[in-house]
Parts: C-alpha cells; sequence; structure tokens
C-alpha cells in the first residue's frame, strides 16, 4: 500500500493563521476607514467676538463664526452672558447658514446694563446640515470704549 503525502500539520496550522490575520487586518481597516469618516462629517465652529460700550447701558456686540468644518452649519442659538452669571442675559435664533470654509457676521446692539471694563461672554451653538452634528463655541471679552 501506498503512503499518501499531505501538508504536514504545522504549515496547515501556519497558514490557518496567516488566513485569520488576513481576514482580521481587512476587518480592522473597514472599521478604521469607517470611523475616520464619520469623524471628518459633521463641523467645527470657531467665535470671534468685539463688544463696544455705547453709553446708557447699551452694547454693541459683533460676533464672528467660521466654519473650520467639512460640513454646512446652521447656527440656532446665540447667548450673551456677564461674566460671572450662570444665566443668559439675551437669547437670539440668528437663524443664519454658515457654509463650509465660510464666515458669518452680525453686529447686535444690545441692552446689557453694563459699562466699559465689564466682561461678557456669548455662547453660540448650531448643527451640522447633513450629519446632524451638535456644534458650539464660546468666547468672552471685555467691553470697549
Amino acid at each position: 500500500m501506498k503512503r499518501r503525502k499531505g501538508i504536514s500539520p504545522a504549515i496547515t496550522t501556519l497558514v490557518l493563521i496567516g488566513i485569520a490575520l488576513a481576514v482580521g487586518a481587512l476587518v480592522s481597516y473597514i472599521i478604521i476607514s469607517q470611523t475616520r469618516s464619520v469623524a471628518t462629517r459633521g463641523a467645527t465652529i470657531s467665535l470671534t467676538i468685539d463688544a463696544r460700550d455705547l453709553g446708557g447701558g447699551y452694547t454693541s456686540i459683533n460676533i464672528q463664526v467660521k466654519n473650520l468644518g467639512p460640513e454646512d452649519v446652521v447656527l440656532n442659538s446665540i447667548e450673551l452672558y456677564k461674566s460671572s452669571s450662570s444665566s443668559p442675559i439675551w437669547t437670539k435664533n440668528p437663524g443664519a447658514s454658515v457654509k463650509s470654509g465660510g464666515t458669518w457676521s452680525k453686529t447686535y446692539v444690545v441692552k446689557t446694563n453694563l459699562s466699559t471694563g465689564s466682561k461678557i461672554m456669548v455662547a453660540v451653538s448650531g448643527v451640522a446640515s447633513i450629519s446632524g452634528t451638535p456644534v458650539s463655541a464660546h468666547s468672552t471679552a471685555e467691553i470697549m470704549p
């Protein structure tokens, strides 16, 4: 009787381990690329404010929002705080859309009853138009003459 030759068990084990590692690497690559795709969606905004005392308790506040992300952002809230307060003294829904890479700017005159040298904080929030990712930014400023 002839004895049939085959692949040794050690080589079979190494081949199976190699296949398992290749499948694992492929699955990892797919998961990581999907995670990166989700992470690059959404938006990031930056906020710059300038506050000027107009007298009589009125303050001119220039708000500039830059969209640094890949999606358009719809701004749905602007809140103005005295620096020491946790409750806003003024709120506004600007209803503005900021294109990806674009800038939105608006000046509001607000009755703050604050004077030169007072500190304020402005918080802006919105949502990315495609992914629905919430975005927000805040900035503080001293009211200038």
